[in-house]
């Protein structure tokens, strides 16, 4: 039965036709996954096989950023402890560990106003962005170029 808008296709006999539909590639703010590689290691290796290599604590932080992040991979974790205390080296060395495996890199003091971001807000936080090419995010063409000025300006 045909609608009464519906338009006639005209098909030559012995041909076939294929309907098919493309579904939108939508996972909410965890978009993809990407393959890293290392200096190391020749062979690629995924996400999950290089947080399996970090310590617990580093995990649980991680996970923590992840959850955190916004549209643009940047995420505030608050500053829990005072500089200099045991618990402080503590965060700093699972700091370390995540960012030697470039899944994050530490955001300076100088360049928060140069990412339009307000400076006072993150006075008592450590602000650091997850790697674009890692894990895809919303605003992934905005986060690959702050990431790119970010690294170089380091």
């Amino acid at each position: 039965m045909l609608k009464s808008d519906a338009i006639p296709l005209f098909v030559p006999a012995g041909t076939s036709i294929q309907l098919s539909r493309k579904k939108s590639n939508n996972f909410g703010r965890f978009q993809a996954v990407g393959e890293l590689s290392t200096l190391e290691k020749k062979a690629s290796y995924d996400l999950l096989e290089a947080v399996t290599t970090l310590s617990k604590g580093a995990q649980r932080l991680f996970i923590h950023i992840i959850k955190h992040r916004d549209d643009c991979n940047f995420c505030h974790v608050p500053r829990e402890s005072e500089v200099g205390t045991a618990a402080y080296k503590v965060t700093m060395r699972w700091f370390a560990e995540i960012k030697k495996l470039a899944l994050i890199t530490n955001i300076k003091r100088d360049h928060i106003p140069l990412l339009g971001l307000q400076r006072k807000q993150y006075e008592k936080h450590h602000l650091v962005m997850l790697n674009p090419s890692y894990i895809k995010c919303r605003e992934q063409t905005n986060s690959q170029i702050y990431w790119n000025s970010i690294k170089r300006a380091e």
